[in-house]
């Protein structure tokens, strides 16, 4: 409980400090009451998201605890923690480059690139990191946790590879959330998550702990292909995508074809005044004349 209490204080400084930075109090009134029904609908996909992302994770663990028991629970949780600073790294990482991809957005830009960039950089350093821990994964778990955990070093390698792909998928899920298509961010999230579920109910059986790992890994690729099919642009990992024209139909008018989204869910929810169009205004120069001038 005390841990418990501890952790929510930390949240409250971290409110306050940034109540501090941005110069502004939290209120109340008509103004932020318009303001909250006028952004719901991309409130509710991105919370349906979060949450389902957070079922599929204790989904993971109760299986790894039906077929192995906590102790195997135990060993999961301890690799994950070891793989934190990634999590704080990519976490810390998406608070300052998505406020970057939406300026760019505003100023014309499409943010594709801007965000296959980040999955580059980022993946490397997961990946470094990862490898570094690869190699010191015996001593670490002997020396730091003891000698009852140097079994879970079976979960390093698999749950590198997990993490580098949700790494790749990043750039892509901060752009969806940049442009607010939360319909297909939450569509991907719902394959991910029952393809890491699957995954790991299927190998635990067949191969246990290390088993269990491979199948968050597996997850994680499925994941990682079905966001970057869902952004706005095509990119340069090879997966079929939807065009810009796609999405918004032509002459930048919303589209009523149901294959608007390869995923067969729409984002049904109507965007605000201020939110992002998914078609680029491209200007047109005037035609030239091809009649030719007489001289005199």
């Amino acid at each position: 409980m005390t841990s418990l209490f501890a952790w929510g204080a930390g949240a409250w400084l971290a409110a306050g400090l940034g109540t501090v930075q941005l110069s502004v109090r939290p209120r109340v009134d008509l103004a932020a009451v318009r303001w909250t029904r006028e952004w719901l609908g991309v409130g509710a996909y991105f919370t349906a998201t979060t949450a389902i992302f957070a079922a599929g994770s204790l989904g993971v663990a109760v299986i790894i605890a039906a077929n192995i028991g906590n102790v195997g629970v135990g060993l999961f949780r301890t690799v994950q923690t070891m793989f934190g600073p990634v999590q704080l790294l990519t976490i810390g990482g998406a608070s300052v480059f998505l406020p970057y991809l939406v300026r760019g957005i505003k100023s014309g830009a499409d943010g594709t690139r801007e965000s296959q960039r980040y999955s580059l950089l980022m993946t490397v350093f997961v990946t470094i990191y990862g490898v570094a821990l690869l190699v010191t994964a015996h001593t670490l778990l002997t020396n730091v946790f003891g000698p009852t955990f140097d079994a879970a070093a079976v979960l390093v390698l698999p749950m590198l590879v997990a993490f580098a792909l949700d790494t790749v998928a990043s750039g892509a899920g901060l752009l969806l959330r940049a442009r607010a298509l939360g319909g297909r961010l939450l569509v991907a999230q719902l394959i991910g998550t029952v393809a890491r579920i699957a995954g790991v109910a299927v190998l635990v059986s067949v191969g246990g702990l290390r088993g269990a790992g491979w199948g968050l890994a597996i997850g994680s690729g499925i994941t990682m292909k079905t966001v970057w099919v869902g952004a706005p642009q095509p990119n340069i990992f090879g997966f079929r995508n939807v065009r810009q024209g796609d999405a918004t139909g032509t002459r930048g008018r919303p589209s009523s074809s149901p294959g608007m989204i390869r995923f067969g869910l729409r984002d049904r929810y109507r965007q605000p005044p201020a939110m992002l169009s998914l078609a680029a205004t491209v200007k047109t120069p005037p035609a030239r004349s091809t009649a030719r001038m007489k001289t005199t």
